[in-house]
């Protein structure tokens, strides 16, 4: 079909004047706008409407869309365009800012811009950092609060301690008194809390102001594992081994600051107080004089008696053969003695109402004197494991390994290993009610599974742990006190 020039001149004024170009608007007069004949009625519009500075404008951009669509097809140039009118909305947006809550609901509207204007305030601290000083702390700290999660804004911090000055809180405080002139709600909220928390950073360290708002580095949770394994473990030989496995961690400023917080929270004092004390001058000589020589030190205070007793818990307690047979040879002259002996029959005795905690002494017990009898190597060889195994017929019953637990597994793993050890069922109820929200949880009912999993090869073990686990699932269910009436008469 042909077209006269007067059509052709009429669908390129109705491109160049839309406000909005569409599909169906092209494909409507594409037989004719997407014509190369059609470039000279474009060149003599241009010169007609010369004097209209607006219509030539939108002749000239239709021109250069309808060229390009023949080239490219008008769906990719469509594409193109949405993108680019999106991005000129975004521009225009951006420069009508002119409150930090008008700040706010844009990073709503557009979080994928996020990235780049924190690239960018970063570039312009760096700029400023050589120009203008002043200017890097207003830069910086904007770029922190930025930051999408507690995670990040505890690694900006520890890379930019800066931010935990005097000057840094001033500007925090200018940043609040402007949100307040403005009467910005939201903004006084966010640069309130943000502030708080830089002043708590600077008043009780980084790691601590973090664990209030509900953030533990994962540096942090290693820390806390470590000390509370060595603080929980009072035989030396095992403490030493704590300390030697966690130098990195026991060793360092960020664990004698632990203590200032253990001795705040005890600062009543009495024995646990004097404890935690002892504990931290026993780390401190390991970094003054190293641990070797420190636990020596330590060694050499104790009595003999205490250093036997040491021993025989030790022994009891080793996670594998290899570290029981080291242990064994390392403390010969402590675990073959009578008194090594008496501390064995003493320690059966007292835990006579525990079947299971009798029994691994036992065997233990038996370990050593035939040891003492046969000699090391030749019992040992005859235990005929392999190498590298952590089950033992002189077995521990401690936990088993959850790597790295947290301070509330670890919490949770000594509540179950106090219960199955609890004989009597009143007590064994009136210390699931004294613990309820931790031994009624998801976190114990997965430690028993574990148990279960390490001792499913022994009948009785099993039992003993499978009983307690049912009973702990049924006082979930129906109450302590309807689980315990219903164990009672089975």
């Amino acid at each position: 079909m042909d077209y006269t020039e007067e059509q052709c001149r009429e669908a390129i004024l109705a491109v160049a004047r839309a406000n909005t170009l569409t599909k169906d608007m092209i494909e409507a007069h594409d037989s004719l706008l997407l014509k190369d004949e059609t470039d000279a009625v474009f060149l003599r519009l241009r010169e007609e409407y010369r004097d209209e500075p607006e219509t030539l404008e939108g002749i000239r951009m239709a021109h250069i869309i309808i060229r390009a669509c023949r080239e490219l097809g008008v769906d990719a140039v469509l594409a193109d365009l949405k993108q680019l009118e999106e991005h000129e909305q975004m521009i225009n947006r951006l420069r009508q800012l002119k409150t930090g809550q008008d700040f706010a609901q844009f990073m709503r509207e557009y979080p994928e811009l996020v990235p780049k204007i924190q690239e960018l305030l970063h570039e312009q601290a760096e700029a400023a950092a050589q120009e203008n000083p002043e200017k890097v702390f207003d830069l910086r700290l904007k770029d922190w609060m930025l930051q999408p999660g507690w995670s990040e804004k505890h690694a900006y911090l520890e890379e930019h301690p800066e931010l935990l000055t005097d000057e840094a809180d001033q500007v925090m405080l200018s940043f609040v008194q402007r949100a307040e002139q403005q009467g910005n709600t939201e903004g006084i909220g966010i640069f309130t809390e943000h502030r708080n928390l830089l002043l708590r950073c600077r008043e009780v360290g980084i790691e601590v102001a973090f664990e209030d708002v509900g953030f533990v580095s994962p540096r942090r949770t290693e820390l806390m594992h470590a000390m509370m394994s060595f603080t929980m473990a009072r035989i030396l030989y095992e403490r030493r081994r704590i300390v030697e496995q966690h130098e990195d961690l026991l060793l360092t400023d960020e664990a004698d600051s632990m203590f200032d917080e253990m001795l705040e929270q005890h600062k009543e004092g009495g024995k646990i107080y004097q404890t935690i004390v002892a504990d931290r001058v026993l780390l401190r000589r390991c970094r003054e004089v190293g641990i070797a020589a420190a636990f020596a030190e330590q060694a050499a205070q104790q009595p003999l008696s205490q250093q036997i007793h040491d021993a025989v818990m030790t022994c009891i307690n080793a996670s594998s053969i290899e570290a029981k047979k080291h242990l064994v040879q390392e403390k010969r002259d402590l675990l073959f003695t009578d008194e090594a002996d008496q501390i064995f029959v003493r320690l059966i005795e007292h835990y006579h109402e525990s079947a299971v905690i009798s029994r691994m002494i036992k065997e233990n017990h038996k370990l050593i004197q035939k040891c003492r009898d046969r000699g090391i190597e030749a019992v040992f060889a005859e235990l005929g494991q392999p190498a590298g195994s952590t089950r033992s017929p002189a077995r521990s019953m401690s936990m088993p390994s959850m790597s790295p637990p947290t301070m509330q597994e670890a919490q949770v793993g000594h509540m179950v290993m106090t219960l199955i050890n609890t004989e009597a069922l009143a007590e064994k109820k009136q210390y699931i009610k004294k613990n309820k929200t931790l031994l009624l949880s998801d976190t114990a009912d997965q430690i028993f599974d574990q148990l279960l999993a390490q001792y499913q090869h022994e009948d009785h073990v099993y039992q003993l742990f499978d009983r307690d686990r049912v009973l702990l699932r049924r006082c979930r269910e129906v109450g302590i006190n309807a689980a315990f009436a219903e164990h009672s008469r089975s």
